[in-house]
């Protein structure tokens, strides 16, 4: 699956901050945050596949460089399968402005160590924009605004990644940014009609 949102920040630091959110009971789900470092994220919920009791852990790429206050991002977060040399790998991957920030493979290792991504009970939780808790109560806002907001239910490419990017911010595109969004067919797509959109 993939997510994709722009947002802008008008104020705040040290603290976590959250745009977009589906996360469930326990270590399942997944979060975007801006990180007390002023650094994007992308969590999601991993759980141990060696059987036995219950291990969760949160797993997630972080962008390269801090982000500031009053500027718009574009934020894309992606979970699917990899094909290296005849071996299918799941990967977290984490974009920012059109540009791969890192990819984690979490299907990695063996045994205890070895994890899977843990969707939870979709009953429990839900999709929320703007604010992020374990619960349905709302925790860790968003402080300012957000715009396009878009779910898939595949995998994202960097090329398409980085084309959404691009028409987004270029003036002179030939193609508009929901003409781009939704020719790669979106699950849901909220638009959200702010005055000040990509």
């Amino acid at each position: 699956f993939s997510v994709e949102f722009w947002a802008l920040r008008t104020s705040g630091s040290g603290n976590y901050y959250a745009p977009v959110w589906s996360r469930g009971s326990g270590t399942s789900g997944y979060n975007f945050y801006v990180l007390p470092a002023n650094t994007w994220t992308f969590w999601v919920g991993a759980t141990n596949v060696a059987g036995g009791s219950y291990i969760g852990t949160w797993v997630g790429p972080t962008s390269k460089s801090a982000i500031a206050n009053n500027t718009w991002y574009h934020v894309v977060g992606t979970y699917g399968p990899v094909l290296n040399s005849g071996v299918t790998n799941w990967y977290v991957t984490l974009y920012v402005n059109g540009v791969l920030q890192q990819s984690l493979q979490l299907d990695t290792g063996s045994g205890t160590s070895q994890y899977a991504y843990n969707p939870g009970n979709a009953a429990y939780c839900c999709f929320r924009m703007g604010n992020g808790g374990a619960t349905m109560a709302a925790g860790y806002p968003w402080v300012g605004n957000m715009d396009e907001v878009a779910f898939y239910t595949n995998t994202l490419t960097s090329l398409q990644v980085s084309n959404h990017w691009y028409v987004g911010t270029n003036a002179a595109r030939t193609a508009s940014y929901f003409s781009t969004v939704t020719n790669d067919s979106p699950f849901g797509y909220w638009r959200l009609d702010e005055s000040n959109t990509p």
